[in-house]
């Protein structure tokens, strides 16, 4: 008959088809950005490797310092010792600049006096009368709790 599945297929509703499609897009875009993720961190790799092949390893002289001709050549590690993956970044440390030497050994008379005690904090501000403090103002209009003039029973009568 027509429209009937192939041996061994389950028929399929147009709905199901539509799902089935959906799912075999939504699949492909996951392995499109998987790709895509892969491809990053392949450049970021080479990025990382370029930068460590420019800087000469911290044992090495720099290019511009002269090499005495009867220095040793620096001791490298083992090649059984050496990651397999891809290189990583190496942190250099820097050597901390020399302190300046004090001119006297005497300290200056002004750092032997205590420093001033801090000013004391401002005082609070105060609240209108009748305000609560867990409350501001506008909030007390807004709930309809804040005091409202109302006409005495006097003034009722009048317009």
């Amino acid at each position: 008959p027509a429209g009937a599945a192939p041996a061994g297929q389950v028929p399929t509703t147009p709905a199901a088809a539509a799902a089935e499609a959906a799912a075999a897009a939504a699949v492909a875009e996951a392995a499109a950005a998987a790709a895509a993720a892969e491809t990053a961190a392949a450049a970021v790799a080479a990025d990382i490797a370029a930068v460590a092949a420019a800087e000469p390893a911290p044992s090495e002289p720099a290019p511009s310092e002269p090499t005495p001709a009867s220095a040793p050549p620096p001791a490298t590690p083992p090649a059984a010792d050496a990651p397999s993956g891809p290189p990583t970044l190496r942190v250099v440390p820097h050597p901390e600049p020399a302190a300046e030497p004090a001119a006297s050994a005497e300290p200056p008379a002004e750092a032997t006096e205590p420093p001033p005690p801090p000013a004391p904090p401002p005082p609070p501000a105060r609240r209108a009368a009748g305000a609560r403090a867990s409350v501001p103002a506008w909030a007390d209009v807004l709930l309809g709790t804040a005091p409202v003039d109302r006409p005495s029973d006097a003034d009722k009568g009048r317009d």
